[in-house]
């Protein structure tokens, strides 16, 4: 099982360079803290 976890940081990697084909093989994305909901 491939997870993801987001912590409070927000990374340009996930918003400005985003790739889908990254995380197509995730199986879970947890996210924790206070990240932009937009």
């Amino acid at each position: 099982m491939r997870i993801m976890a987001i912590s409070d940081t927000e990374s340009t990697a996930l918003w400005d360079h985003y790739n889908s084909n990254k995380i197509t093989d995730t199986d879970l994305i947890l996210s924790c803290g206070d990240l932009n909901p937009n």
